[in-house]
């Protein structure tokens, strides 16, 4: 609320683990599982304290098809569980839910040329209640020589509504059950210069 003053405090815990595999000698796995939790404590309006958890598995695989293809791979599933209730009276909930999403990705990385690498993957995300939404990622990378680089990376990002602003239910701030996901576009451009200093010191003959 604008005008609202006060103090607020937060805490997140983590937890992770992976393992690597070497399946072939051109073929690499990956796989790792984080768990997170979340508390938020706001001592001003809306008096509200949350308690949220995030758990992820993912699993990638990294392909070298050719001496000029490598191919990165994999998916992975994603639970988010939280609640929110008022800090006077915690029996009162004023949003709260879960919601589980799976997502798959693939990379191809193709060396066109000695100088030129060229990029090009998607990636599918399924969020329950939200329709699939796939994103592409393109770039390319020049390296004229082993000192100087220049690249272009051009990626979608897809967000989804989070469980506070679809469920939030307080007097005077209600959360939107029919938000829509966000996409948006991303272009990063870059270049890469290292000059190396001449060599120093003598060298003596006798």
């Amino acid at each position: 609320m604008q005008g609202a003053v006060g103090e607020t405090r937060q805490t997140r815990d983590f937890a992770d683990l992976g393992y690597a595999l070497k399946a072939r000698d051109n073929w690499a796995m990956q796989f790792n599982g984080t768990y997170t939790r979340t508390t938020f404590i706001t001592f001003a309006y809306p008096y509200t304290d949350r308690n949220s958890n995030e758990f992820v598995a993912e699993w990638t695989n990294l392909v070298t098809l050719t001496s000029k293809d490598r191919l990165t791979a994999g998916m992975l599933f994603d639970r988010i569980a939280g609640t929110e209730v008022a800090s006077i009276d915690h029996s009162l909930m004023v949003a709260g839910g879960s919601r589980p999403a799976g997502g798959f990705y693939v990379q191809l990385d193709h060396q066109l040329l000695r100088s030129l690498k060229l990029i090009g993957g998607v990636q599918s995300n399924k969020f329950a209640g939200i329709p699939l939404s796939t994103v592409p990622r393109v770039g390319a990378i020049w390296t004229p020589s082993r000192w100087a680089s220049v690249k272009a990376l051009y990626g979608q990002a897809f967000r989804p509504p989070s469980l506070d602003e679809t469920s939030l239910n307080l007097p005077d701030i209600k959360g939107n059950p029919n938000l829509r996901p966000e996409t948006v576009g991303d272009l990063r451009p870059g270049s890469r210069l290292a000059v190396r200093p001449p060599p120093t010191g003598r060298r003596l003959f006798s």
